[in-house]
Formats: C-alpha cells, sequence, structure tokens
C-alpha cells in the first residue's frame, strides 16, 4: 500500500502485519483497535487519525506526521 491515499478510510479492527505504509496518506482515518504489527509507516501522514487502541508497538514509525493524533491513545510501546 505504499504511496496509497486513505483518508478518511475505516480500519477499524483490521489487521496490518508487515505491512507497507510508506508516504500513505492516512489522515482523518480512523485506525482504532487495528493490528499494524510490523507495519512500516515511514514518511506516513497519519494526521488527525484516530488511533485509540490500535496496536503500534512493533510499526517502523519514522517521521510520521501526527499533527492532531492523539498517540497515547494508541499502544506504542512494550510494556516492561
Amino acid at each position: 500500500m505504499s504511496y496509497a491515499d486513505l483518508s478518511n478510510a475505516d480500519l477499524r479492527g483490521a489487521t496490518f502485519k508487515r505491512a507497507n505504509f510508506k508516504e500513505a496518506v492516512l489522515s482523518g482515518a480512523i485506525l482504532e483497535e487495528a493490528d499494524f504489527t510490523n507495519a512500516d509507516f515511514t514518511n506516513a501522514d497519519l494526521s488527525n487519525a484516530r488511533v485509540k487502541g490500535a496496536d503500534l508497538r512493533t510499526a517502523r514509525l519514522i517521521n510520521v506526521n501526527m499533527s492532531r493524533t492523539e498517540p497515547w491513545k494508541a499502544h506504542l510501546f512494550e510494556a516492561s
């Protein structure tokens, strides 16, 4: 899905293990409770995305635009 425009898409609860979202536009997308295990979001736009409960712990989040997103509602880090 590299370079895809998924603006405002409803991906709630979906599974995207090892998916490639490089440079994808997901602004305004609903990503709640979705599983992004080992997904690659390098240079992606997640501005204003709804990420509550999304599993982003092993996702590659390099140079990602998360403006107006509440990343603390997602699962971003492994518990120690």
